[in-house]
């Protein structure tokens, strides 16, 4: 959303390990991430591989009222490399106002089904307001030997 509709604004959205939450509502994320490199065995299928052991991420958004108030709907749209639209997750929030805000944070276990740059779109009652990247890249597992000492 632009800043001439006075919010809400984004004050954090971005990938990390974990998120922790402390009962006063302040958030430490431990870990930014926006590139993941998963190993792959020869002759491993990538997207077999994931299925069986998903990527885990959490995605932290957390915006700002500024003029807005009242109730919105908060839209995740994953987007593949190739341009194709996964299924979005959606979150209805409240905002009050002001410094008010909400916080999402979305752990996940993702089998992405491409290498390359995915974008997770995040809308406001369906307009643009960011988007985060996160970068799958497949690194070939490679064998190592090791010499066995001579006696």
């Amino acid at each position: 959303m632009t800043e001439q509709m006075g919010g809400p604004f984004v004050q954090v959205a971005t990938f990390c390990q974990v998120a922790i939450v402390e009962s006063t509502g302040q958030a430490s994320l431990i870990r930014i991430i926006d590139r993941i490199t998963l190993n792959i065995p020869p002759g491993a299928d990538p997207v077999a591989l994931q299925q069986k052991q998903p990527l885990q991420i959490t995605l932290v958004v957390i915006l700002k009222s500024g003029l807005f108030k009242g109730k919105a709907t908060i839209t995740i749209r994953p987007v593949t490399p190739s341009g194709t639209i996964l299924p979005p997750a959606q979150f209805p929030i409240l905002l009050e106002g002001d410094d008010r805000g909400n916080q999402i944070i979305m752990p996940m276990a993702l089998a992405l089904p491409e290498e390359g740059l995915y974008w997770f779109e995040i809308l406001v009652n369906e307009a643009t307001a960011t988007k985060v990247p996160l970068r799958l890249i497949h690194q070939p597992a490679t064998l190592v030997q090791r010499a066995l000492p001579s006696e």
